[in-house]
C-alpha cells in the first residue's frame, strides 16, 4: 500500500471514529431531531428525575397531572367565586358584551342611609376583532383615588350623619383596547372621561398576569394612569389565591397607589376568606386596612365585615347583605358599625338560558 492511500484509510478511520464517539456522547434533546423547535416537547431525561429517584415513568406522569389539576382547580374556583360576587372587574373581564345594574342601601350609624347605583357595561366591537370595547363603570376601576377598607366611605365623600344621605357614584364612559395571551401578560390600555363637573378625562394602562404553584395562584397587576383632576400615578396590586378545600378559597389582596399631584402613596391590605355554601351562595368574610404616607406612614381606617351573597333566579339575579364594622381616623377610631343591602342583574347573551 502507498503511503498516500495509508494516509488516506488512517483520517478515514479517525473521521469515523469520531463520528461514532460524537453520537454516543450527544444530548437526548438532539437526538430527537427537536433541537432549536420549541413545539416540540422536552424529552423526559432533560429534568434528570427519572435518574435521581429511579421511578417508573407513570410516576413522573401522575405527579404532572395532579400539578396540572390542581393549578388549574385553583384558577377555576378563584374565577367561579368572581363570577359569583359579581363587581366591576367581573364585568369588564367576563367575556361577550354584558350590562350589569343594580343599587345598594346602607344601614349606618345612628339611623343614617346611604344609597348607591350600580351601573357596568361593556360592549365588544367585532369588526375590531374583539380588540376593541366600550366600557361604562360607576366607580373608577380597582379605586384608584382611594383604596378602601370593609365598611369604609372615603374621605371625599359625604360625612352628614342626617337620616337620609344619597351618595352619587362616580361614572365613567371609555374606549378599550386590549391584547391577550395565554400564559403571559394580559394588556389593556383604555381613556375616556368620568361624567362630573367639570368633566374629567383619563388615560390608564394596565399590565396583568398570573402564576399557578400548586394550590397557590399569584396574580401581579401594575397600573399606570393619568386623571385631568390627580395627574399622573401608577397603581401596584398583588393578589394570592389559595386554595383550602373544594369549596373554600382564602385571598390576601395588597395594593399600593401613586399620585404626583398628592406626592403620597395610599396603602390597602385586605384578607379575605371565600365559602361556596351550595351552587347558589358564598359566604365572605374579610378584614381590611388603609393608610397613606401623608405627612408620614400612618393608619387611616381598618374595617372587618361578613357578606352573604345569593343567587335568587337563574344566573342573572343576586342579592347580598354585608354587615361591617369600621374604625376609621377620622373619628378617632371610634366603633362604626353598619349593614348593606344590594341587588343587582347582569343581561348578556351568555346570561340567556
Amino acid at each position: 500500500m502507498s503511503l498516500k492511500k495509508w494516509k488516506i484509510a488512517v483520517l478515514s478511520a479517525l473521521l469515523i471514529g469520531s463520528a461514532s464517539f460524537l453520537q454516543a456522547a450527544e444530548p437526548a434533546s438532539s437526538q430527537t431531531g427537536c433541537l432549536g423547535d420549541s413545539s416540540c416537547p422536552a424529552p423526559q431525561s432533560q429534568t434528570g428525575e427519572p435518574e435521581l429517584f429511579n421511578a417508573p415513568k407513570t410516576f413522573y406522569k401522575a405527579v404532572d397531572w395532579s400539578h396540572t389539576g390542581l393549578s388549574n382547580k385553583v384558577g377555576e374556583l378563584a374565577e367561579r367565586i368572581d363570577l359569583f360576587i359579581g363587581g366591576l372587574r367581573t364585568c369588564e373581564d367576563s367575556s361577550g358584551s354584558n350590562f350589569q345594574v343594580g343599587g345598594s342601601t346602607a344601614v349606618l350609624k345612628n339611623g343614617a342611609l346611604r344609597f348607591d347605583y350600580i351601573l357596568n357595561a361593556k360592549i365588544e366591537l367585532p369588526n375590531t376583532q374583539d380588540r376593541f370595547r366600550l366600557v361604562i363603570e360607576s366607580r373608577p376601576q380597582n379605586d384608584l383615588r382611594e383604596p378602601l377598607s370593609p365598611g369604609t366611605r372615603s374621605s371625599t365623600e359625604s360625612t352628614d350623619v342626617s337620616p337620609q344621605v344619597a351618595e352619587a357614584s362616580q361614572l365613567s364612559t371609555f374606549l378599550q383596547f386590549m391584547t391577550q395571551e395565554k400564559g403571559k401578560w394580559d394588556i389593556k390600555a383604555d381613556g375616556g372621561v368620568e361624567v362630573d363637573f367639570p368633566p374629567d378625562p383619563f388615560t390608564r394602562l394596565r399590565f396583568q398576569r398570573a402564576l399557578s404553584f400548586g394550590s397557590w395562584r399569584l396574580t401581579g397587576e401594575e397600573t399606570l394612569f393619568w386623571y385631568q383632576s390627580l395627574g399622573l400615578g401608577e397603581s401596584t396590586q398583588i393578589n394570592l389565591d389559595i386554595h383550602l378545600e373544594s369549596c373554600m378559597l382564602f385571598r390576601a389582596a395588597a395594593q399600593v397607589v401613586w399620585k404626583e399631584r398628592m406626592q403620597r402613596f395610599d396603602l390597602s391590605q385586605t384578607f379575605s376568606l371565600f365559602q361556596e355554601l351550595s351552587w347558589k351562595e358564598v359566604l365572605t368574610y374579610k378584614v381590611g386596612v388603609t393608610g397613606d404616607t401623608e405627612p408620614d406612614l400612618h393608619m387611616k381606617d381598618w374595617g372587618i365585615g361578613v357578606e352573604y351573597r345569593r343567587r335568587i333566579y337563574k344566573n342573572w339575579l343576586y342579592i347580598a347583605i354585608e354587615p361591617a364594622v369600621s374604625f376609621s381616623s377620622v373619628n378617632d377610631f371610634e366603633t362604626n358599625p353598619s349593614i348593606r343591602f344590594t341587588f343587582d342583574m347582569t343581561f348578556g347573551p351568555r346570561y340567556v338560558q
